[in-house]
């Protein structure tokens, strides 16, 4: 009889390798999905009493129209998240006059960012799908055509509805940040790391980038360029002059004006998000300290 113990310890061998890829993988797509949905935290040790006060600050709001996770077809073993930027002033523990205050009427609510994170554990894939604000679509209100954006005025199941019958993506769950809970996980992370070619400025969201080279952005900086669409740049050589675009000069700034609106600041979102995702991953998530610095920051203001 032929000797197969050779070849049954190197098939169990790279049974081994291969389940270990598949975890490794699985774990990696994992952290990546809560980096940016920054829902859950990892939280070891004595951290972990305060951790359920804190988890157990998040609102929980009733959304209609959500699609229950497929358990069978094609759908199986995907999640899709809806994620939105939410423009409430009024929704904000500090007033910050560069946004807008909610007693002089900057009452409005709508969605300055909509995405939606689809998360594919069969393919080990995460996937991010941004809506352009401006998109305009059938239902977006009650009935009415209008900007994908308006529809959060009309509360979340109404966006949800939306996105659902407009674009046939099944919506499972349903997660909303203001400014003041993604600037406080950025300075909860200590500030990012973000590398930039040339100089930027936005009169509307106060991003000012007056160096090129990797700067250190903390949490005011890090919203204002998320939220950037109105943007001059200046490459090398140029000369940078801010106040001519305050004073509505803009011919006299210097510099160019970017012109990409929306679809712009999605492409930068997404690079932002991913390097806010890498700086989760590496910093928090089993730091104890940075775990519940982030708690701190998104538990009270976030609703699911």
């Amino acid at each position: 009889m032929p000797d197969t113990s050779g070849r049954l310890r190197a098939w169990r061998t790279h049974r081994r390798e291969k389940k270990s890829a598949r975890s490794a993988l699985r774990r990696r797509l994992t952290r990546t999905g809560i980096a940016i949905v920054l829902l859950v935290v990892i939280v070891v040790g004595g951290g972990v009493g305060y951790a359920v006060y804190r988890l157990n600050q998040i609102k929980t709001i009733h959304i209609k129209n959500l699609t229950p996770v497929a358990s069978t077809g094609r759908f199986k073993g995907i999640e899709d998240i809806l994620l939105v930027g939410s423009t409430s002033r009024c929704a904000l523990k500090v007033q910050n006059p560069a946004f807008g205050l909610c007693q002089d009427g900057v009452n409005g609510v709508n969605s300055d960012v909509v995405m939606v994170l689809r998360l594919n554990g069969a393919a080990h894939k995460v996937t991010l799908l941004s809506f352009p604000r401006d998109t305009f679509i059938p239902n977006a209100r009650p009935g009415q055509y209008n900007r994908i954006d308006s529809a959060l005025a009309y509360g979340p199941s109404q966006l949800v509805a939306a996105i659902e019958q407009d674009f046939g993506v099944p919506i499972n769950h349903y997660v909303v940040l203001n400014f003041d809970t993604f600037a406080g996980v950025v300075d909860a992370l200590g500030g990012v790391n973000v590398y930039f070619p040339d100089r930027l400025y936005d009169n509307y969201s106060q991003l000012d980038i007056t160096k090129t080279g990797c700067l250190h952005l903390n949490g005011f900086q890090a919203l204002a360029l998320v939220r950037a669409r109105h943007m001059y740049y200046w490459t090398k050589g140029q000369t940078m002059d801010v106040a001519a675009i305050k004073a509505g000069n803009y011919g006299a700034s210097g510099g160019e004006y970017d012109g990409s609106g929306d679809i712009g600041r999605i492409e930068r979102d997404h690079i932002f998000l991913k390097i806010l995702a890498s700086e989760v991953a590496h910093r928090g998530l089993g730091n104890p300290v940075t775990d519940l610095k982030l708690l701190d920051a998104v538990a009270p203001q976030l609703e699911v």
